[in-house]
């Protein structure tokens, strides 16, 4: 079925030498796989000198600080006409719900509407009748 004893011992030898490249080419993806890194520390620096001198920052901070007082200068007005408005939408929302509960009131029934009665012309000529 197999062949003969000369023929199995060659298949078992080529089965161990599938299997050991197969372990060499898992060995060699590892191996591709694995990155190492190599740094060297930098010598510490002397504190790095100020961008701007005093005397600019001085300017920049006089300069910053009067750019937002008259940011707030203008937005402060804003901010009063917003909250007016704000106060008249509140009362506009009101108004509409007392409007709403009327409405509601006369399609009801709740306020009684006046008949209109034809009389009479009295006084222009009697009438008779």
């Amino acid at each position: 079925m197999w062949g003969d004893e000369e023929e199995r011992r060659e298949l078992r030898r080529l089965m161990r030498e599938h299997d050991l490249m197969i372990a060499e080419a898992r060995e060699a993806d590892r191996a591709e796989s694995i990155h190492y890194k190599v740094t060297e520390t930098p010598a510490r620096q002397a504190e790095p000198s100020p961008v701007f001198s005093e005397d600019q920052s001085d300017v920049i901070v006089k300069l910053l600080t009067r750019l937002r007082e008259e940011r707030d200068a203008a937005v402060s007005p804003l901010k009063a006409e917003i909250a007016e408005l704000k106060a008249k939408l509140d009362t506009i929302a009101e108004l509409r719900g007392k409007l709403d509960a009327m409405l509601t009131l006369l399609g009801q029934g709740g306020i009684k509407s006046a008949e209109v009665t034809v009389l009479p012309d009295w006084r222009g000529r009697r009438h008779v009748g």
